[in-house]
């Protein structure tokens, strides 16, 4: 009896308007985790959000909001407060605000920091951040809350007398970012990021990650068709010289140009087990892939170089090129394109948005770009491209059992690259590739079990085959024990199942079953006792 699992049952791997966060839908975790990281609070942990913020607090969160926090956090001189003491964690904030006519205080002298700040209080503070001010009448503080409310800071869900907590306050700051400064369409976390309050590594750990993008020209989906349609190429594999002197490909794929002088980005396993590949872009002009420059098996991608000459002794001057975007720049509900040669078509435009920014499949080591641009058999090795026409990821594949949930590698595993490196040439990769799946090994997390009858076992077998491949069981007896694949736990574990049916022996043998490639000769076994389990009940 022979019982196989391979890598695509878990997902098919394919070969042949920025939307603001509002408060009502943001989650508080979410809030302080980017709060947080944006250093505009200290801690997390530690955030107490069930009590009442103090004016001195809501005061801090309109300077880090401005953006000015060192200046505060350094600012010296006098201020008119008697209530706020020299070395005092508040009062660079106070001094500096007041300086700025942020702030009057509370009274005649006082500051009175402590007290708890009610709702229009904070709303005052932060529209003021957005570039509204409540003395050039923009709006006032008694109306604060329906003008929050009119420019998205709110959604009627706080009234005139409501006492805020810090939870709510961390959720308005955080609204706040991602809202447009005062007649303008930049977002408040854009000005931070643009003015350098904020830093890139800050910023790409948070769902905000996008206005890393600030100033970049936004293209149509025509245009960005215009722009990038030419770089984009159909790779076609061969399994001997004939099959490529006659062109009949043994399968095909999509890639596409990041240089002039012809350095491409494909899948990898758009080129596994072949000793031959060419590319054909939209012209209809057709060149040899010549060397490799970097690839990875588990990550799936390639990085070749193309020649210049094609096969009718014609020489391309230079080649079409996308731009490499920044795959940590990204953010779910962001309009995303497909370019691709889906079934062989070359020239095939799709679009969607993004999905999940890091959806794990296999193994959360490789995470993927979910997105929901269509793609068919044959557009892996494509571009998904973002809004500014650069590629963000490499087309990699889909869920087989839910509906458009398409995967792509993120473009950034490649930033590693010298794309100035001439690479290995593409025979001594496949040779190499062909040496290290012969030399190939399996193993087992136990090779021995005594086990029950209705006792159950996971077995965790290990591969470390270089690509695209497939593991097989057999039981040398079909009666003692029943074997189940229970699935891969990473790219190179896959978990069996084994349970004790009836008293008796039995070996398991796990081996690799390959298509077009030679099999390596690795096994691994199990040998398996399973005994009588007195506490079953007596069928008879």
């Amino acid at each position: 009896m022979r019982k196989t699992l391979s890598l695509i049952l878990v997902i098919a791997i394919i070969l042949s308007l920025s939307v603001p966060v509002y408060a009502a839908t943001a989650n508080r975790y979410e809030a302080l985790a980017a709060l947080y990281a944006l250093g505009l609070i200290d801690s997390v942990q530690n955030f107490e959000g069930q009590r009442y913020p103090t004016r001195y607090e809501a005061l801090a969160m309109l300077v880090r909001l401005l953006g000015k926090r060192a200046e505060a956090e350094s600012w010296k001189g006098d201020i008119p407060f008697i209530d706020v003491p020299e070395g005092s964690w508040a009062r660079g904030y106070v001094g500096w605000a007041y300086e700025k006519g942020l702030t009057t205080g509370f009274s005649a002298g006082m500051f009175s920091g402590g007290v708890s700040t009610g709702i229009r209080d904070m709303l005052t503070y932060v529209l003021r951040a957005l570039g509204y001010s409540d003395k050039n009448g923009d709006f006032s503080w008694a109306e604060s809350i329906p003008f929050a409310d009119s420019v998205g800071l709110t959604h009627g869900e706080y009234n005139n007398s409501a006492l805020i907590l810090r939870y709510d306050m961390a959720i308005i700051c955080y609204t706040a970012l991602s809202l447009p400064m005062k007649g303008t369409e930049k977002r408040l976390i854009e000005k931070l990021y643009e003015e350098g309050a904020v830093s890139y590594s800050a910023l790409v750990t948070t769902r905000l990650a996008r206005f890393v993008n600030v100033g970049k020209q936004k293209y149509t989906a025509a245009e960005i068709y215009q722009r990038s349609s030419g770089a984009v190429f159909t790779v076609s594999t061969f399994r001997t010289i004939e099959d490529k002197r006659a062109n009949v490909p043994a399968s095909t794929a999509s890639g596409f140009f990041i240089t002039a002088d012809g350095v491409a980005v494909m899948s990898y396993h758009g080129l596994d087990n072949m000793p031959y590949a060419a590319v054909t872009t939209n012209d209809g002009h057709t060149y040899d892939v010549v060397s490799v420059l970097d690839y990875d098996t588990y990550t799936d991608y390639a990085v070749v170089r193309v020649t210049r000459a094609d096969w009718t002794g014609g020489m391309v001057d230079y080649f079409p090129w996308i731009d490499i975007g920044d795959s940590d720049a990204i953010g779910v509900g962001d309009k995303v394109y497909t370019l691709s040669s889906p079934i062989g078509m070359s020239d095939c435009m799709s679009d969607g948005m993004i999905s999940t920014v890091s959806r794990t499949a296999e193994d959360k080591d490789y995470p993927y770009i979910q997105n929901t641009a269509p793609i068919s058999h044959g557009s892996s090795g494509g571009p998904l491209l973002n809004e500014y026409g650069e590629a963000i990821g490499i087309i990699y594949g889909s869920f087989t059992s839910g509906e458009s949930m398409y995967l792509s590698v993120p473009i950034n595993v490649i930033s590693h690259i010298n794309l100035l490196n001439i690479g290995s040439s593409y025979d001594a990769f496949h040779q190499k590739l062909a040496a290290q799946k012969l030399a190939s090994t399996l193993s087992v997390s136990e090779t021995d079990l005594v086990i029950k009858e209705g006792e159950t076992v996971t077995i965790t077998v290990t591969a470390d085959y270089p690509g695209n491949y497939s593991v097989r069981y057999r039981e040398s007896n079909l009666y003692p024990l029943l074997c189940r694949w229970v699935g891969f736990t990473s790219k190179r574990t896959i978990d069996l199942e084994i349970t004790g049916v009836q008293p008796g022996t039995c070996t398991v043998t796990i081996s690799y079953e390959i298509e077009d490639a030679p099999a390596p000769e690795a096994t691994a076994t199990i040998n398996v006792m399973v005994i009588e389990n007195p506490d079953l009940p007596d069928e008879g």
